[in-house]
């Protein structure tokens, strides 16, 4: 095939889970739950509440129209200046505030929700391209290959983790990583491996991109041993140099991670709650089979009649935080049946070792890792920071990579195996066998996970998946169908026919989605900051809040609370103390929520007003409306300046709340000013004769009384310029050594 012609195919694969998203307008998360909080009179869905899903929309979609934002605004997206009293956006990684790739998305028409979509359109593009060339530097064959890719880029971790954006688009990169390692071209692979490394660290989910280094490190080392030549150490410079293209972005991370409220000191205790809640448990490696066996969280209440369960979802009943997208393995049953038979392959003496190497690397380190192993203790208790992190189970990306590795090496393998005997025939079966399989282990996991003697678990079992387990059944058949055309040689001989088949069985894959937000900006100055009330926070039900936090973003209007992965915790304290309890819900510690079902005193409010607070908005209008200012001006002292019954006298106003600057009018005369907005270190100011520096966590400026105007630099406004440069560097490389490469090879 043509090169343009396999590009065109693997682009229409990567369409197909969002083509329903797209013509319907929709945005990718559950949108109209989180309405209900936004607008009190908006229509209940009609699907159940997915909480992981939800962050998609809580976190993603205002970290995305912020990026987007300062970028066509022509400034560095470095702080949020709506959440927090000031966040860091940039520095929090999955906000991929510099990933070239979200800069240049931000000057393409549309709505950010519709941006979001073409991004993950475009990702799922890179992964199966990727894949494909990886799978090609294995020699596997172009029907192979794009059996594999299609495989991998329309499974259903993919696609399931579409709504968060950043874990697609960071997992795209790494069978490019893994191509370049391969490639027979090793300065060509220098590049590759270089680009592929600094994206998939730019793109911002760090755990993810860790898992990818990991395996890139283990496969390199594996070429290594087998070829014994130094041109083998080539990755290992390629990935450093990847990591110092991407450090500019990274750097931040890095620096705001070191005062995380996250940050710990790793004991038995945390890793015992580690290895219980964070790897996945060897029931869930039931949705290889088929994830349907585990229910659907997005059944609706109201169906799942007098069962007592408020989640279709049945792992949940035995496992805290359970959800498909943290056990997403499921690749289709004729991937993974040609999985299992390219897996084969290292048993016979005739065949290349070398090629089934990639795929068992990957499959034994996401085990590993992903349903637990010493190795997770080893990292938990000697790697920086990974104590801080969670779901290792996540991990289970690697098994997916590797069986669809596998797949498009056993179907090559049943190609060129395949002499018309009856014998090969018997592989259409293997999905049924699974099948059985499948329906066996679901009868027995209520008795075997449940209370001895309580037969409560079997019967939740039963109510989440009687639904689907017809569709399952035919799900097997069609594979087996699909198996037997293949293995008879009755399908046409072209390299895009069993790709094409594989696509058509998987056309049901598509992302949660729904009607595009609509958050209605609040009675609030533009300058003013507010708290909202929320009654609660649920894992399994539709949250009763005010203003969900992070969605006050997308209205540009200031919010004392928030959610992010990363949480300054002498900010976190100052929450705590204001609040006089601890803002995060037990369901969530990422989360900072004013949270009450009673009236708001004034003694509470007063404590608020110390963090810059002047309004309250809650849907019972527990508050009343207090004193705009958000700056302290020298001289008063702190009840007076709070007393929301005294005189406005200003002295100085914030005249623009940008993302990478803060510019402030001042009253000629004004010496000293306190803003009640976080301080960083390397904060500065290009105003004659004036500083900013930190005072008790907010920013003190002092000048000479002659300034009317005060100009505030956000650290690390000008450390993208690095990161451009060194991707235009690498693209560079890789153009011109193709280029030499195509030259030589026509010229042979």
């Amino acid at each position: 095939m043509k090169r343009w012609h396999i590009l065109l195919l693997l682009l229409i694969v990567a369409f197909i889970p969002y083509a329903s998203v797209l013509f319907s307008g929709q945005n990718l998360g559950p949108t109209e739950h989180i309405q209900t909080m936004v607008t009190a009179d908006a229509p209940k869905p009609d699907y159940g509440w997915d909480i992981l899903q939800a962050d998609g929309v809580l976190q993603f979609l205002p970290w995305r129209d912020l990026v987007f934002d300062s970028w066509r605004k022509g400034e560095a997206p470095i702080l949020n200046p709506y959440q927090l009293a000031g966040q860091p956006l940039t520095a929090n990684s999955q906000s991929g505030g510099f990933y070239p790739l979200h800069i240049l998305f931000a000057f393409v028409p549309g709505s950010t929700g519709f941006r979001i979509i073409l991004l993950g359109i475009l990702h799922l593009f890179i992964a199966g391209t990727g894949l494909f060339y990886l799978l090609r530097n294995l020699k596997v064959s172009e029907a192979g290959s794009l059996l594999g890719a299609t495989g991998f880029a329309l499974s259903q971790f993919m696609v399931a983790w579409a709504p968060l954006a950043s874990v697609p688009t960071t997992v795209a990169w790494i069978p490019w990583i893994l191509a370049g390692i391969l490639a027979e071209n090793k300065r060509l692979g220098f590049f590759l491996v270089s680009l592929a490394t600094a994206m998939m660290l730019l793109a911002g989910h760090l755990q993810f991109a860790f898992y990818g280094l990991f395996a890139a490190f283990l496969i390199a080392f594996c070429a290594i041993v087998k070829d014994r030549k130094s041109v083998a150490l080539l990755p290992f410079a390629a990935m450093v140099v990847g990591l110092v293209v991407a450090y500019p972005q990274v750097s931040l991370v890095l620096k705001n991670s070191q005062t995380s409220h996250r940050k710990n000191v790793p004991t038995e205790e945390g890793y015992e709650g580690y290895a219980k809640a964070g790897v996945l448990a060897p029931f869930e490696a039931l949705s290889l089979i088929n994830p349907k066996f585990m229910g659907d969280p997005s059944v609706a209440n109201a169906e799942l009649g007098d069962s007592g369960i408020v989640n279709g979802y049945w792992p949940t009943q035995v496992k805290m935080g359970a959800n498909p997208a943290e056990s997403a393995l499921w690749i289709s049953p004729v991937v993974l049946t040609l999985a299992l038979l390219g897996l084969l392959i290292w048993r016979r003496k005739d065949s290349d070792d070398a090629s089934v190497v990639p795929a068992l690397v990957l499959m034994v380190l996401g085990v590993l890792l992903a349903f637990g192993s010493p190795l997770n203790r080893l990292l938990f208790f000697h790697f920086p920071g990974w104590s801080a992190t969670g779901s290792a189970g996540r991990a289970h990306v690697l098994i997916v990579l590797g069986l669809c590795v596998a797949g498009a090496i056993g179907f090559d393998r049943l190609n060129a195996k395949n002499d018309g005997s009856k014998k090969w025939l018997s592989i259409g079966l293997v999905p049924l066998v699974m099948l059985g399989l499948g329906f066996n282990v679901m009868n027995m996991l209520g008795g075997m996970l449940g209370q001895p003697g309580d037969d409560t678990l079997s019967k939740i079992i039963t109510v989440c998946t009687k639904p689907y387990l017809a569709g399952v059944a035919l799900t097997a058949l069609v594979a087996s169908a699909v198996l037997l055309l293949v293995t008879s040689k009755k399908l046409p001989s072209l390299a895009f026919v069993p790709a094409a088949i594989l696509a058509v069985t998987l056309v049901g894959q598509h992302p949660l989605a729904g009607k595009p937000l609509d958050v209605p900006k609040p009675a609030i100055g533009a300058q003013e900051r507010a708290v909202f009330v929320s009654r609660n926070w649920d894992m399994f039900g539709t949250p009763a809040a005010t203003m969900p936090p992070n969605i006050a973003s997308l209205a540009r209007v200031h919010d004392l609370f928030g959610y992010d992965s990363i949480l300054d915790k002498a900010f976190v304290e100052k929450l705590k103390d204001a609040l006089a309890k601890d803002p995060a819900p037990p369901q969530n510690g990422n989360m900072m929520l004013l949270r009450s079902k009673e009236g708001i005193t004034e003694q509470q409010f007063s404590a608020w007003t110390l963090l810059g607070v002047r309004q309250i908005q809650s849907p019972a209008k527990l508050g009343n409306e207090y004193d705009p200012r958000i700056i302290t001006a020298d001289g008063a002292s702190t009840t007076d300046l709070f007393d929301p019954n005294l005189p406005n006298p200003r002295k100085a106003t914030i005249e623009y709340d940008g993302f990478d600057h803060q510019i402030i009018t001042v009253t000629p005369g004004t010496t000293d000013i306190v803003i009640k907005d976080r301080f960083f270190d390397g904060m500065t100011t290009p105003t004659p004769n004036t500083t900013v520096a930190n005072q008790d966590g907010w920013r003190h400026i002092k000048t000479d009384g002659k300034q009317t105007s005060i100009r505030i630099n956000y650290p690390g406004r000008n450390n993208v310029i690095g990161v451009i440069i060194g991707v235009l560097i690498l693209l560079f490389g890789i153009v011109n050594t193709s280029r030499k490469h195509e030259s030589n090879s026509a010229n042979a």
